[in-house]
């Protein structure tokens, strides 16, 4: 590891080229792997949504991630030698990121949903990396630079073949009717991706201080609370249908909040301690290709190999900027 922290003087060219590629490599396979945990709510949460409303959902998964991930949290916070500073403007961002970035994100998403489809719902997901970029750039002042840019056209262009290779859902929106519900639609997932991205952003400050498995646990606990209070007001029947709920919605449960919400967003933190946010995030166009994927695997949804070409220009423009960006290359 020392090699990594060398000054360039010290190392050749081809031994920086070398270290450079492998650098973008690792990044890249966990990102792929972040990603395909990720793509595991989409058959999962069809199959539970079918029996809780959205808000009870999402705060059950969040619960049940919470208990996975807590006691490693408080070791880690009690094994700590050296307090580090908790200012103002630290507990200002993990407030924001628990309140804004997490019952919003899963919330809206399920409620958009139900009015424009999961395929048009992906397509909609693919703002998600713009508007990281555009929250970073105030927030962090990570810029947009050439390298970035392009490899965000390359990965867009990528996610968009993914999604329009779907087929049409038969909902308000591809059919033509109840305009109202379809442009409702529009805005809860747009208001989906724009809580990821804030989400995704804050976390990044946050993780200065105290590391992935505090931010998460933490930050689950205050959004779990904060649901709850959600989910007594508009869902006064969510104690019903978990009573109602069958094994195979406790199962798929239990898919969601091990892996998208657990080990998936412990890895996801990871990669961002060693990249920028906004690199990070162009990652996310894979999301249609394994959601499809997974879907046809689970649920025997069917499956083409329009696939392929999109998944390889999604990671075509994430390499890329891992690459060659110089900030990106950083370990």
């Amino acid at each position: 590891m020392a090699a990594l922290h060398t000054s360039p003087s010290f190392v050749p060219t081809s031994g920086l080229t070398t270290l450079r590629r492998g650098l973008a490599l690792r990044n890249m396979g966990l990102l792929v792997l972040v990603n395909a945990l990720w793509a595991l709510q989409y058959p999962a949460s069809r199959v539970a949504i079918a029996q809780l409303p959205p808000l009870t959902l999402t705060v059950v998964c969040l619960s049940l991630a919470c208990l996975l991930v807590l006691p490693v949290a408080v070791r880690r916070t009690r094994q700590r030698q050296v307090a580090q500073p908790q200012t103002g403007a630290f507990w200002a961002a993990f407030a924001a990121a628990s309140l804004l970035g997490l019952i919003p994100a899963v919330g809206l998403l399920a409620w958009g949903e139900s009015k424009v489809g999961a395929s048009r719902a992906a397509l909609i997901g693919l703002s998600t990396p713009v508007l990281t970029g555009l929250v970073a750039w105030p927030l962090l002042g990570e810029r947009l630079t050439l390298v970035r840019l392009i490899g965000l056209v390359v990965s867009l262009s990528g996610g968009l073949w993914l999604s329009l290779a779907q087929p049409g859902d038969g909902t308000a929106l591809s059919s033509g009717e109840a305009p109202t519900q379809a442009a409702l639609g529009l805005a809860l997932v747009l208001g989906s991706c724009l809580s990821s991205a804030i989400y995704n952003t804050l976390a990044k400050r946050v993780l200065t201080v105290w590391s992935g498995v505090e931010l998460i646990a933490y930050s689950y606990l205050v959004a779990t609370g904060a649901g709850l209070i959600a989910v007594a007001w508009f869902e006064p029947g969510a104690v019903n249908a978990l009573r109602a709920l069958t094994v195979r919605g406790w199962v798929a449960m239990a898919v969601l909040a091990a892996f998208p919400w657990a080990l998936a967003m412990l890895l996801w933190f990871r990669a961002l301690a060693r990249l920028d946010v906004t690199v990070a995030s162009l990652s996310t166009y894979l999301l249609p290709a394994f959601g499809v994927i997974l879907s046809a695997l689970f649920l025997r949804e069917p499956l083409t190999w329009a696939v392929v070409p999109g998944a390889l220009l999604t990671l075509a423009g994430a390499l890329l900027v891992m690459r060659f960006d110089a900030r990106a290359a950083e370990p």
